[in-house]
């Protein structure tokens, strides 16, 4: 019998400190070499998704076309207590349609070159990385 796909809902909380602070995307390429580029430009796609727009990063999207498995990490030292997530997943790039437009339109707003890509994270772990004795473990 195959394991039914986990599904795995992002939090307002969670949702939102991903949108709101400079997020860590780690990578690997098929040989398992790894990169870690900081996005600005993580936002949520749906309760399950993510997403980040590429401008500049060459590596990440090389590894992401080599390897797809994905983990974006976002620590926040500016609230009352710490917090911070990391999540893990799998990854696609996105190079046309309405969330590559909105990219587009984003980066022109800003004065940005317009993007290479948009790639979309299927969440499908989520861990604390908030100090103290739930540090490291699987929320969801």
């Amino acid at each position: 019998m195959r394991e039914k796909e986990r599904t795995t809902k992002l939090t307002q909380e969670i949702r939102g400190a991903f949108e709101e602070n400079l997020v860590f995307i780690a990578t690997a390429n098929k040989e398992g070499v790894p990169n870690v580029a900081p996005k600005g430009s993580t936002q949520v796609v749906d309760e399950e998704s993510l997403m980040f727009i590429d401008v500049f990063g060459k590596k990440t999207i090389s590894n992401i076309q080599q390897n797809p498995k994905i983990a974006a990490a976002v620590a926040s030292r500016h609230s009352e207590k710490a917090s911070g997530y990391q999540v893990k997943g799998t990854a696609r790039i996105v190079k046309e349609g309405p969330l590559f437009d909105k990219a587009v339109n984003i980066c022109r707003e800003k004065g940005f070159p317009d993007p290479n890509c948009v790639v979309v994270i299927k969440v499908e772990e989520v861990y604390a990385l908030a100090p103290g004795a739930n540090a490291g473990r699987r929320i969801s």
